[in-house]
């Protein structure tokens, strides 16, 4: 329900059963929509999206990755300046 942009009508009721349903991490997910409940309603019924910049950062990521110590890059020591 929550992926198709139509069914915003929807998340009202959604909400409403999962605070009925006896599942405690649901009861957090819930609290936690009803709390930014107009930024979730419009990121849901908006057409606008941050998949452009998201792209961009997991693309900055995977370049990254290999120069981290993570992957086993030991950088050279610095150089030293004469004065």
């Amino acid at each position: 329900m929550m992926v198709h942009r139509t069914a915003i009508t929807d998340l009202d009721t959604w909400l409403a059963a999962v605070e009925a349903d006896d599942i405690k991490e649901l009861h957090t997910f819930a609290r936690g929509i009803r709390q930014d409940h107009t930024a979730v309603r419009n990121g849901l019924s908006l057409p606008h999206n941050s998949g452009a910049c998201e792209g961009n950062v997991n693309r900055l990521k995977s370049l990254k990755r290999p120069y981290s110590a993570e992957y086993g890059f030991q950088p050279g020591p610095l150089p030293t300046y004469v004065t």
